[in-house]
C-alpha cells in the first residue's frame, strides 16, 4: 500500500492552498460591506502612495468624506438599508475616479480617496463630481428613495518632502471636519 501521494495529488494540493492564500489575502485587505478597501489596507495604501511622491517629488492629495446624517438611514429603515446605501455610495465613488486612483471605507460612513500625482484644482474637480454624483443618486431603501449629501475634506500636499501617512490622514481628517462644523454638504480643503 503505497501513502505517498502522487506529483499530481501533490500538485492539486498545492494549487487549492494558493487559492484559498489568495482569498484570505483579498479577505483580509477588503471590506465586508462594500468590497473596497479596509481602514488598515488604505493606510497601507497611503503609507505606499506618500513614499513614492516623496521618492519622485510629486505632489500627491487624499479626499476624506462622510454620509451627512448617515445614522438617521439606519434608524429609520434599518441596517440592511444602511448597508445598501454603503454599497450605492462605494459604487459611486469608484465610478467618479481614475483608475489609478485609490479608494476606501475608513470606517463607519468615511471614506477616503487617494489621489496620486493631484495637484489641488485636480482634486477639488474630483470631489464636486463625487459631491454631485451622490447628491444626484435616489438611494434606494426600504422600498422608497432617499437624496443624500456628503461632507469632504481635501487634503493637499504640493511639497512632499517631509509628508507622513499621518500628516496625510489628519490634514483630510481636519478639513472634514470644518466641512461638517460649516453645516455639512460642504467641500472644504487644507494644505500647502
Amino acid at each position: 500500500m503505497n501513502l505517498k501521494p502522487s506529483y499530481n495529488d501533490l500538485l492539486a494540493r498545492n494549487k487549492a492552498l494558493e487559492q484559498r492564500v489568495a482569498f484570505l489575502q483579498t479577505q483580509s485587505m477588503t471590506d465586508d460591506v462594500t468590497g473596497l478597501y479596509n481602514h488598515r489596507h488604505m493606510l497601507e495604501e497611503i503609507d505606499r502612495e506618500v513614499e513614492r511622491a516623496k521618492r519622485h517629488g510629486r505632489a500627491l492629495c487624499g479626499i476624506m468624506l462622510d454620509i451627512d446624517n448617515f445614522k438617521s438611514v439606519n434608524d429609520r429603515f434599518g441596517h440592511p438599508a444602511g448597508d445598501r446605501v454603503l454599497r450605492e455610495v462605494a459604487s459611486l465613488l469608484t465610478g467618479s475616479i481614475r483608475r489609478v486612483d485609490i479608494v476606501g471605507r475608513y470606517g463607519g460612513d468615511e471614506f477616503v480617496v487617494i489621489l496620486p500625482e493631484t495637484d489641488f484644482p485636480s482634486a477639488q474637480t474630483v470631489a464636486d463630481r463625487i459631491q454631485k454624483n451622490i447628491r444626484q443618486e435616489p438611494f434606494d431603501v426600504a422600498e422608497s428613495y432617499v437624496s443624500l449629501t456628503i461632507s469632504m475634506g481635501i487634503g493637499y500636499f504640493k511639497e512632499t518632502r517631509d509628508l507622513s501617512t499621518s500628516d496625510f490622514v489628519e490634514r483630510a481628517d481636519r478639513a472634514l471636519l470644518k466641512a461638517k462644523t460649516l453645516g455639512k454638504n460642504q467641500i472644504v480643503a487644507e494644505g500647502s
